[in-house]
């Protein structure tokens, strides 16, 4: 699965380096683990969450 938009689910105007980690993260399922380290106030969880949208309501399952 791939979005023509990598921020169709993100939330808000993204930060700096949002919208890349959305794309590493959206290169990277289904191939790899992922492990995403930034500080408090990043923003990691809608990060995340934008990226595993589309596959949960594709049927798929998340552990968080």
């Amino acid at each position: 699965m791939r979005l023509e938009d990598p921020l169709t689910y993100f939330p808000y105007k993204p930060r700096p380096h949002q919208r890349e980690v959305i794309e590493a993260i959206l290169g990277k399922l289904g191939s790899k683990n992922i492990c995403l380290h930034a500080p408090t106030g990043f923003g990691k969880t809608p990060v995340i969450l934008a990226s595993l949208i589309p596959y949960i309501l594709d049927g798929y399952r998340v552990i968080w």
